[in-house]
């Protein structure tokens, strides 16, 4: 493991009195393994609480961050810090005492950053997308080589050891980095999202449109991996597909949905990169060519198109977006997932017209939005990183620059990164008892986006309202083995009414024994 000479960090000690079992995303020994590197941050996973980043960073002077509490270390020669960890186990806390030679002992409290929700309903329905071979992604001739299965099997096990879902995890990020992200995007993008309806109506002539003029290497409608991976047969012609896309559209929004919030749940749990390693990250738009800059505004919630009427195709001048909701100080929440890398030039090769520029808000230490694939995509030399759906922003400024081939001026459009608005936390569901019985608190808490409406992903509901399942939805999953948690034993709301029904009856009994004891007594 490379080390930095100028500064290490070694837990030397472990107080650990719940027992909690311990990893560190590298997968080596969370004990006597020194550790540390420039602008590097090590992930400590935390069995039932959640993470802790360990993030050192010098500018110029040594700093150590534990999920954010930063401690300066001033010495005049190399840093070897032994770390002495407490996790009391009756909250989400730590406690971390550092010394190190000629250094004076410091102390850092903090919070371990919670789990995020997992809903069993979301992995049963992902499990028949897995058993019918729509994920991953059927392998080219033209392809990377990829990973097989048991590489990310591996790799789930390594960065998601906390959950028992950690293989499902592990692929819905690695099927993100092939073709199938075509399908996550285009039914997030094209929904009505200011409509009260259930899920959001779809602009559906503008998906068949986006089908239809897919022109990338193999991945066009006659194509039929890439026809199949719509739920769709080959098509030749704009109508071919327009005629099939109501067949299948409901399963296409939710197959997008559901797999948009365990990329989310995937991409919050991985490790965090420091700011000062990547102060910014680029992102060429937009990424699908045939969208064109024209339907770049329709990727945001605060695009007023979204309101309908149902029909009226979700497009916008973009020198109208920039003038209205994507002007200088507006604050932005994307609908669907964006790729970011770490250089212009990679960028660049992806962008039709407009180049995102991202750089997070001040004071971070590292990039709590913006997580790093590059280690489960199918392309082990891309860098990349993503912004799950819900992801917000600031615009900073906009400008012009000359990159574009021949001449072509590219619309630069720089975006600071903002927390996502949350309201307090609700427990979420777990699912049948034989998993829940596992060492994992999957969803122990659940996040509830504010908004006026549910959103697209609603990461607190596994389709939206509970009831909003369909026939086809119902059938994936009792091909995928699963049982809906409801069938299986009941909805909380209906276990949690079995206590005063019990005690009513207990009461009922001895207040019974008691007369008949008085009776008798006569």
């Amino acid at each position: 493991m490379a080390q930095n000479p100028f500064l290490k960090w070694t837990i030397t000690r472990l107080n650990n009195p719940k027992g909690h079992p311990l990893w560190f995303s590298d997968g080596e020994s969370v004990t006597d393994c020194p550790r540390g590197a420039v602008n590097l941050s090590s992930r400590l996973i935390v069995g039932g609480q959640g993470f802790l980043d360990i993030t050192v960073y010098s500018g110029g002077q040594h700093w150590i961050a534990l999920n954010g509490e930063e401690c300066q270390v001033i010495a005049a020669s190399a840093i070897e810090l032994n770390l002495s960890l407490t996790l009391p186990g009756n909250s989400r806390c730590f406690i971390v005492v550092m010394k190190g030679p000629g250094l004076q002992a410091k102390t850092i409290r903090g919070s371990i950053k919670p789990f995020p929700p997992i809903s069993y309903e979301d992995i049963c329905y992902f499990r028949s997308m897995i058993s019918e071979r729509y994920v991953p992604y059927p392998k080219h001739p033209s392809d990377p080589p990829g990973k097989d299965d048991s590489q990310i099997r591996t790799l789930g096990k390594q960065l998601f050891p906390w959950s028992i879902y950690s293989y499902e995890l592990a692929m819905i990020v690695y099927d993100w980095t092939t073709p199938s992200f075509v399908r996550m995007v285009l039914p997030m993008v094209f929904q009505y999202t200011d409509l009260p309806q259930n899920p959001f109506p779809l602009d559906e002539d503008s998906i068949a449109l986006m089908i239809w003029r897919s022109n990338w290497e193999e991945y066009q409608p006659s194509d039929p991996d890439y026809m199949r991976s719509f739920f769709m047969e080959p098509a030749d012609s704009l109508e071919d597909v327009a005629t099939q896309l109501p067949k299948i559209s409901s399963r296409l929004q939710q197959s997008a949905i559901v797999a948009n919030r365990l990329l989310h749940a995937a991409a919050y749990a991985l490790p965090r990169t420091p700011v000062l390693a990547k102060p910014y990250l680029y992102s060429g738009q937009v990424d699908i060519q045939d969208m064109g800059t024209s339907r770049f505004g329709a990727c945001f919630y605060e695009f007023s198109g979204n309101a309908g009427p149902i029909g009226q195709p979700l497009e916008v001048q973009l020198p109208a977006a920039l003038d209205s909701f994507l002007r200088p100080g507006s604050i932005i929440t994307t609908k669907m997932t964006w790729s970011f890398t770490d250089t212009i030039e990679d960028a660049m090769s992806h962008s039709n017209g407009i180049l995102l520029i991202a750089e997070p808000q001040i004071g971070c230490v590292v990039w709590e939005e913006g997580a790093y694939v590059t280690d489960l995509s199918v392309e082990s030399t891309k860098t990349e990183y993503i912004f799950t759906p819900e992801s917000r922003f600031r615009v900073q400024a906009h400008e012009e620059w000359d990159l574009g081939a021949e001449g072509k001026q590219i619309q630069v459009i720089r975006l600071m990164t903002l927390p996502r608005r949350v309201v307090g936390h609700v427990c979420a569901e777990v699912g049948p008892e034989e998993e829940a019985a596992a060492p994992s608190h999957d969803g122990a808490m659940s996040t509830r986006v504010l908004h006026d409406q549910p959103l697209g992903i609603n990461l607190e509901k596994p389709f939206g309202d509970g009831s909003a399942l369909i026939a086809t939805d119902v059938d994936a999953l009792e091909r995928g083995g699963c049982r809906l948690a409801w069938h299986a034993h009941g909805r909380v709301g209906a276990q949690g009414m079995q206590w005063p029904l019990l005690l009513l009856l207990v009461s009922s009994a001895l207040a019974l024994a008691l007369v008949l004891l008085i009776f008798r007594s006569y």
